[in-house]
């Protein structure tokens, strides 16, 4: 949903950001018009799962396209406090409104010249990776990468592919902002 607020400040002031990331960003906002993939495990440590409880094991089950325990700690630190912070109850009523603006977000007055990076995992059957491929045209300097391996936690999942493609965007975007 980030990427999609990003999308809408894009739209409206683009002249206040120097550059953009998306990470797993929502093509179609509502659920049922999203071209997804079948979720997938492709990398599974059954001994690890079996040190979890049964909700824990569908968390990892229902999230991850790779699930061992490396995964499974970064998840604990970096992903589930957040989650645990969130209204669950205000979240549930945004979303069955599909979350979108009064506006569509990717009709702009004028292509996005600045560098963008659009990340997307295989996997993802969160929000896929093939909706967000029709915005591109408004994004002349985008970096469009679809990663194998990767569902919606693909920056865990393909943390090294996921680092570099970052470095590599904010040199592009440390170019336009020291001249």
């Amino acid at each position: 949903y980030g990427g999609y607020l990003s999308r809408g400040i894009i739209n409206k002031r683009p002249e206040l950001v120097d550059g953009l990331i998306l990470i797993c960003p929502v093509g179609e906002t509502e659920r049922s018009k999203r071209e997804l993939p079948e979720h997938q495990i492709i990398v599974q440590n059954n001994k690890f799962a079996s040190t979890l409880s049964d909700k824990e094991i569908n968390t990892l089950k229902s999230l991850f396209v790779v699930q061992d325990k490396w995964m499974w700690d970064r998840f604990q630190t970096e992903i589930a406090p957040s989650i645990i912070l969130g209204d669950n109850e205000y979240l549930e009523k945004y979303q069955q409104n599909n979350y979108s603006f009064s506006f569509e977000v990717d009709e702009l007055g004028e292509p996005f010249k600045k560098p963008a990076l659009f990340l997307c995992g295989k996997q993802d059957a969160i929000v896929g990776y093939q909706d967000i491929w029709d915005i591109l045209p408004f994004y002349p300097r985008a970096t469009y990468a679809v990663l194998d391996v990767a569902g919606h936690c693909l920056n865990i999942e393909q943390e090294e592919l996921f680092n570099s493609l970052v470095n590599e965007f904010l040199r592009r975007t440390q170019m336009i902002t020291t001249k």
